[in-house]
């Protein structure tokens, strides 16, 4: 072959490289609703910001919490909105609050808006009630300004990448998205319910139930499951902890992890513990809501083969 044709030649596969390039960022902005990067508060939880109205503030993204938004009555007071309902609500202590909850006519996330969202108003007493009070204190940091919960971000597939920091919505069934090989992830499935998403967990103190919660800096388990044989220590957040020398979720041992012990609210009693960011943000994160399937992205180094 001459070199003038081998010039065509390349000349050709570098014109249909661009035009597959081209290709793939077109089919995947199509199928991406947002594409947003995340930062991480002193709690160590996810953090987008988001725009109301004319208002820009950062909302945990929360997991486990249940309605579609918090935020602060503050906030509310300088929005256009309609008054719904009144909601009430029990924390993880079992403590019930009343609330009010309004439409708001939109919330925008990056270049994307989204209509009619429910919001549940936050008092200033709220994050008092939470099980990491007294380390908020110690902390002297404010909380978020408001919370994207699980009846939003349902709506949609998404992906939390931890260590790239970034927040995707998907509009379908995941896909090859640049920079991930869905090869790599590990499938697990869950279910929905009033306590949040549900996963099986088998630990050194037997097979528990845990919540997904993204919204809670550490995993933490019920002081009604049975750790009598184990080493107890106490945390730095002043809760009785144990480790369990391993974690295995649908077949694969994620090692070990510190369990924090709480009281837990008597409704609260179908589950053993909820799985927290302790745990997640080592992790990529993909969750298919309509299949009930969570994706993670896991080291070889870190993850062994359960027998």
């Amino acid at each position: 072959m001459s070199k003038k044709n081998y010039l065509k030649v390349y000349i050709a596969l570098a014109g249909l490289a661009v035009f597959l390039g081209s290709l793939h960022l077109i089919f995947e902005k199509r199928h991406s609703l947002v594409d947003l990067p995340l930062t991480f508060d002193a709690y160590k939880v996810p953090i987008v910001k988001t725009k109301i109205g004319d208002k820009e503030i950062d909302l945990m993204i929360d997991l486990g919490a249940k309605n579609e938004l918090y935020v602060s009555r503050e906030l509310l007071d300088l929005v256009d909105k309609d008054y719904s309902h009144v909601e009430t609500w029990r924390n993880i202590k079992g403590e019930s609050f009343k609330r009010d909850v309004f439409v708001l006519p939109e919330i925008s996330l990056g270049r994307k808006a989204f209509q009619k969202i429910m919001a549940v108003e936050r008092c200033s007493g709220d994050d008092n009630a939470t099980i990491l009070s007294g380390e908020k204190k110690d902390l002297d940091v404010e909380p978020s300004q408001g919370i994207l919960g699980r009846a939003f971000l349902k709506k949609f597939n998404i992906l939390l990448d931890f260590e790239y920091p970034r927040l995707l919505l998907l509009k379908n069934k995941f896909r090859n998205i640049k920079g991930y090989n869905f090869k790599d992830f590990h499938k697990i499935p869950f279910e929905i319910g009033k306590e949040g998403m549900k996963i099986q967990v088998d630990t050194d103190v037997g097979q528990l139930l845990f919540v997904l919660d993204t919204g809670s800096t550490m995993t933490l388990v019920s002081d009604r499951v049975n750790s009598k044989d184990k080493k107890i220590t106490n945390s730095q957040y002043g809760l009785l902890t144990f480790k369990t020398k391993k974690l295995v979720l649908e077949g694969l041992d994620y090692g070990e992890l510190d369990l924090h012990r709480i009281q837990m609210a008597a409704a609260l009693n179908d589950i053993d513990g909820i799985l927290g960011m302790d745990f997640l943000k080592k992790h990529v994160m993909y969750i298919d809501f309509k299949s009930n399937a969570l994706y993670l992205k896991h080291s070889k180094k870190m993850i062994k083969q359960y027998n």
